[in-house]
């Protein structure tokens, strides 16, 4: 005896309706107000008040200032992260007049940026509901001042370029993973072009976010229909990008291809199967759900068209989760698969039109069909959407708060003074000494050495994690060096800049009495440059927290010139 079921439950078939309506003017202005107040929200919490990793906000900041003072990455100075992210920097910076707060600034601009980039290429192929909902995910990618991973309102600037280049990732799926459907060859060859720009602009945030680009675009191609002209779009898209890139850097191919090699080196001492492994695993449970939502999807797609490919839907999903472990692998990052929560709107909307919308199915009798398959894409969607809505929230919730002033600690410069830093009691020692009222110490401390024992017109360089006193100081920074230099991250024993490049053209090397940057990085810039420091610079001055060098010819008014030269003299006289 067959079950039977009933013939119509009114919302179960009003749902699929309302979800597939396409695009108008009302609601492509909605979408597109949503993102921008996404971007806005960014700009308006700024330098949101820092809980952890303090000391990584000076990357950003530094970067950003090299490129106001013309500075080319690659080319001037290392970038240590892929230089996109500074560009953005430079122009919050801009914005901000020099205040710390251009930051924010420079989240917002990229979550305008990679949103509105997503909902004009999915306005057309997508229904507007989940063209909308897919855009402002991933302008809240962008936007959201935590790093990915890390708790919920442990608010930071740190590991920004991660967001980044999850926001571009998404924009990718965004265009790639929607079925192909009939269009002109205009369309087709720029919905490539922004394909191939994309994957340039990921190896300017970081090469390990390039290649899962590159793996997304290997596995959607053999799968779509016109695949010469969208490999003619990709490859002109590639190819202006790159043209726009090396302009900019006055074609020095060498310079980039250097950089790059070094930093593939260096991570290459960080990588290992054991930590795929780890990635794997730690994203099998909140990948579980997307899975057996491609299952669904792929098996109502057989039951209602027996001649589909379902097989297709299975190799996305397997695509996306070793994706992302690989992109887990290579971050330093403790957990977090970000684009399921895109890749679960593309299934719903694939479920919505493999089911039968317009009533039971004819297959299998239950109603409602492509109604549970939306629901479920939309449970899947909702974690991360709600995580980094509330995150956003919560740092413009910050920006207006008094803050714990027992916990805090504010630098005194006027453009720093924004920024506030959160003691981190119960951090591991390199935590402590990198945010807070230790850091604040570290960075004031050095400001108040550099300005009695040097003009305005030296330029500085840190021999730790970061340098800060470019920025803080608001100098002109000096060529060659690096922004961020962690051990098996920028540089290692075998692959490290050369020292005449680390301290590059700077007049002041500050080397800390207690650095910010880890032990294992700490005895590593040790190793590796200290003695040459000391070969080519002359200790000028001291105080508790920092030493001060300069070059020989520069030591007028030096206190520890003073003491070498008496060394100097006793030593001749005996």
């Amino acid at each position: 005896m067959t079950r039977s079921f009933p013939a119509s439950i009114p919302w179960i078939d009003r749902f699929p309706r309302f979800w597939g309506r396409p695009s108008d003017l009302p609601r492509d202005f909605t979408a597109i107000l949503a993102i921008v107040l996404i971007g806005g929200a960014a700009a308006i919490a700024g330098a949101v008040p820092t809980r952890i990793f303090g000391h990584d906000i000076f990357i950003l900041l530094d970067g950003g200032w090299r490129i106001l003072n013309g500075q080319r990455p690659q080319v001037d100075f290392s970038p240590g992260i892929g230089p996109l992210s500074f560009w953005f920097v430079a122009a919050g910076l801009k914005l901000a007049n020099n205040s710390v707060h251009g930051v924010g600034i420079a989240d917002g601009l990229m979550a305008v940026l990679a949103g509105g980039w997503s909902y004009l290429l999915t306005r057309r192929r997508l229904p507007w509901m989940p063209a909308a909902l897919i855009s402002c995910c991933i302008a809240l990618f962008a936007a959201d001042p935590n790093p990915v991973g890390f708790p919920l309102y442990d608010f930071s600037h740190a590991m920004t370029y991660n967001r980044f280049g999850y926001a571009l990732l998404g924009v990718l799926m965004a265009e790639s993973f929607i079925e192909m459907q009939p269009a002109v060859r205009s369309k087709i060859l720029l919905r490539g072009f922004s394909s191939g720009a994309i994957i340039i602009l990921l190896i300017l945030i970081k090469p390990s976010y390039a290649a899962v680009g590159a793996l997304f675009l290997a596995i959607s191609v053999p799968t779509r229909k016109a695949v010469a002209w969208r490999l003619i779009g990709m490859a002109a898209g590639l190819a202006m990008t790159t043209l726009g890139w090396l302009t900019y850097l006055r074609f020095d191919l060498a310079a980039v291809l250097s950089d790059l090699t070094l930093m593939a080196g260096a991570k290459s001492g960080a990588l290992s199967a054991w930590g795929l492994k780890w990635a794997i695993f730690k994203g099998l449970p909140e990948f579980i759900w997307i899975g057996a939502l491609a299952l669904l999807v792929a098996r109502v797609r057989g039951w209602r068209n027996p001649a589909a490919r379902s097989i297709d839907i299975l190799i996305l999903a397997l695509t996306v989760f070793v994706g992302q472990a690989l992109i887990l692998a290579t971050n330093a990052q403790p957990s977090g698969y970000p684009l399921n929560a895109i890749f679960a709107i593309l299934l719903a909307e694939r479920g919505r039109l493999a089911a039968d919308d317009r009533g039971p199915s004819a297959i299998t009798g239950i109603p409602g069909t492509g109604a549970a398959l939306i629901l479920m894409g939309i449970l899947c969607f909702v974690p991360a959407f709600a995580r980094n809505a509330f995150g956003l929230a919560g740092a413009l919730a910050q920006r207006f708060a008094v803050p714990e002033s027992a916990q805090t600690t504010r630098f005194q410069p006027p453009h720093l003074a924004g920024l506030i830093l959160y003691d981190v009691p119960d951090g591991t020692s390199a935590d402590i000494r990198s945010n807070g009222r230790v850091y604040v110490n570290y960075v004031e401390e050095g400001v108040e050495l550099i300005r009695k024992f040097s003009r305005s017109s030296e330029t500085v360089y840190t021999l730790d994690f970061t340098d800060p006193f470019s920025y803080a100081l608001l100098r002109r920074p000096a060529h060659g060096g690096m922004t961020c230099m962690d051990y098996n991250a920028q540089f290692s024993d075998r692959f490290k800049p050369s020292a005449d490049w680390i301290f590059g053209a700077a007049d002041i090397v500050m080397v800390p009495k207690r650095p910010s940057a880890t032990d294992q990085t700490t005895q590593a810039l040790e190793r590796n440059y200290l003695t040459k420091l000391e070969n080519q610079y002359r200790m000028c001055a001291e105080s508790d927290w920092w030493k001060l060098y300069k070059r020989p010819s520069s030591l007028r008014g030096c206190t520890g010139a003073r003491r070498d030269t008496a060394s100097e003299e006793k030593g001749g006289a005996q």
